[in-house]
């Protein structure tokens, strides 16, 4: 029987499953698994990640908040507001936990963030109690303080009243444990120097004494409190001496000065209220006297005025500087009228302008009659009193200084030159005996030639 040709490889043949196939499906599945376990390793590590950064605002969230409810707090005058802010707290924390998806991280956070609400929550209570506890404090050292503020003006009895009161009411806040025995040893000595200092400024003298018993209210107050008080109130009673002599100078001036004035406007004296101003200390005795001659003496009657007298008189009035500088000046005024050295007319003209003339504008008046003077002085034909005498009552009819200094010189000039109102209207020049030269207008007024 005919065989058919068969192909025989020298090689063994394996007629098993291919090995490359077979490691192939094995290698595909183990990276798969590889990439899966990779993924299942970075969502993990996201999902760790993301925790945290829950956990971590979470927390951050309300430690902000908690820090700005302390601070209200803190600024709160009113120490009993305490549940609202405890009621804020509480807040904070459950909306700050809302951000956690995680139950577990939520939990953890919560409970530290519980642990510090309730250290805030601490914190706030004790800062109102200790508010209330200051608040106690201060209205029991008003107490005290507005009690003892009462012991200058009481009687002995009322004295002991009101220690007893004071001394029973610390007692009794000790006892409630409102203040320790030291405050209130504090508080009682505290208030006793506010009363010692009251005391001091409103009866030196009962002071002094009051603080040099050594069993008295205030004997308990350290040595040198009370030695510096004893100094302080002779110095304040001193000052009060002071003030009241120169109020009586003050009352005195002024009486003096209307009296003056009343003259000045040729209004009668009542003598009868002189005296009893004098005999009351109003007044002075020279004064009274000065005042007296003037309305009694006949020499005043139809006097006509020393002129030297009146122009010293009036530097005088003009340079005084202060208020006595002036009331001196009215005094020699009045002395001048009663010895009959100065006419009625020019008595009124130096004691108004003595009365009338501010102190502010004195230096500025002195300028001024130094310079009608010596202008007077030199400018023949002209008196210096009927200057000054014109320059104060232009002064009167409330012309400006430096007018009432133009004005004086152009009347007076006229008046001793009364040719010049021939004079032509651009003016004429005038040579005097010193040689100054001078352009002399139809008014008397002038213009200095150099």
């Amino acid at each position: 029987m005919p065989r058919i040709p068969q192909y025989e490889s020298k090689r063994n043949v394996n007629t098993g499953p291919i090995a490359p196939a077979q490691n192939l499906a094995t290698q595909d599945a183990a990276n798969q698994n590889k990439i899966l376990g990779t993924i299942q390793d970075v969502a993990q590590s996201w999902s760790d990640a993301h925790d945290v950064m829950q956990y971590s605002k979470a927390k951050a969230d309300y430690e902000v908040r908690a820090e700005e409810i302390k601070q209200r707090a803190a600024l709160d005058e009113n120490f009993n507001n305490t549940p609202k802010y405890l009621e804020e707290l509480n807040k904070a924390k459950s909306e700050s936990l809302k951000g956690i998806d995680n139950n577990t991280v939520a939990g953890k956070a919560g409970q530290e963030i519980s642990l510090s609400n309730s250290i805030n929550g601490i914190k706030i209570e004790f800062a109102n109690k200790q508010k209330e506890l200051a608040n106690n404090q201060h209205n029991v050292q008003e107490y005290v303080t507005a009690k003892v503020n009462d012991l200058p003006y009481a009687t002995e009895a009322e004295k002991l009243s009101i220690q007893a009161d004071v001394e029973d009411h610390l007692k009794l806040q000790v006892i409630q444990g409102v203040l320790s025995p030291q405050m209130a040893q504090k508080i009682l000595l505290e208030s006793k120097m506010a009363s010692a200092t009251n005391h001091v400024f409103s009866n030196p003298d009962e002071a002094i004494s009051e603080l040099q018993k050594k069993d008295g209210y205030y004997s308990e107050l350290p040595l040198e409190k009370k030695s510096k008080l004893i100094s302080t109130a002779s110095d304040y009673k001193k000052r009060l001496q002071k003030e009241a002599t120169q109020l009586q100078k003050d009352i005195i001036l002024k009486n003096e000065t209307d009296i003056a004035m009343a003259i000045a406007e040729g209004k009668p004296m009542n003598i009868g209220k002189l005296a009893l101003k004098l005999e009351n200390g109003t007044i002075s005795s020279d004064f009274a006297q000065i005042a007296l001659r003037v309305v009694t003496s006949p020499e005043p009657v139809g006097a006509y005025t020393n002129n030297d007298e009146f122009s010293a008189l009036t530097k005088k009035l003009f340079a005084s500087e202060n208020k006595e500088q002036v009331h001196k000046s009215i005094m020699n005024i009045l002395r001048g009228g009663g010895d009959g050295k100065l006419s009625k007319d020019d008595l009124e003209i130096l004691l108004l302008s003595a009365i009338n003339q501010p102190l502010e504008k004195r230096k500025e008046l002195s300028n001024a009659v130094k310079t009608l003077g010596k202008w007077a002085d030199e400018t023949e034909g002209v008196d210096r009193a009927d200057v000054l005498r014109d320059f104060q009552t232009k002064i009167k009819e409330e012309k400006s200084i430096s007018e009432a200094v133009s004005e004086s010189m152009q009347e007076n000039t006229v008046k001793a030159v009364p040719k010049v109102v021939g004079f032509p209207k651009e003016g004429k020049l005038q040579i005097d005996k010193h040689g100054n030269k001078a352009l002399v207008f139809p008014d008397g007024h002038y213009e200095e030639v150099k």
